[in-house]
């Protein structure tokens, strides 16, 4: 939605500039320059609206409530390749952030690990949440170490 956005005021702004050059005295230095600011333009619209989703959001969209508390970032790595992408983001929560995750998972029904692990579910084993997910082109993959207090998410677009 906000790369639309983008597009929309980088189209704008072009118009506006268009309009401009149409009053000019069209020489090349000014089609040059009506050109030229078209692609910074577009790329400080992306960054204005920063179309990327925050990594806590599309954590607590998969476990499906929020992460209350005090968080510490361990990693956050956002690897982009035009259509793929690679997502990483590892955390440590407080006591009760993970005394909290660990009770709604217990209400979830979740499998011993020699279980398929292709069924999208939790598995647990020794204090440890394993949960990994394929859905068309996207895989999702998160570790919750209850013990260590951290949440490890990865999400991998192929």
């Amino acid at each position: 939605m906000n790369v639309f956005l983008a597009l929309f005021f980088t189209i704008l702004i072009g118009l506006i500039l268009l309009i401009f050059y149409q009053f000019t005295n069209k020489s090349k230095w000014v089609s040059w320059i009506f050109l030229s600011l078209l692609i910074p333009i577009f790329i400080f619209w992306l960054y204005l609206f920063n179309w990327r989703k925050p990594s806590k959001e599309r954590v607590e969209a998969l476990l499906g409530f929020c992460i209350e508390g005090d968080i510490q970032v361990l990693r956050d790595d956002y690897d982009d390749e035009l259509r793929d992408y690679d997502l990483i983001y590892k955390i440590k929560l407080n006591n009760k952030a993970i005394r909290q995750i660990d009770n709604h998972l217990q209400q979830i029904s979740t499998s011993s690990l020699n279980d398929s692990i292709s069924k999208p579910n939790w598995v647990k084993e020794n204090q440890i949440y394993y949960y990994n997910k394929t859905q068309s082109r996207l895989f999702y993959k998160v570790k919750i170490d209850i013990r260590a207090k951290t949440i490890e998410y990865q999400e991998t677009q192929i």
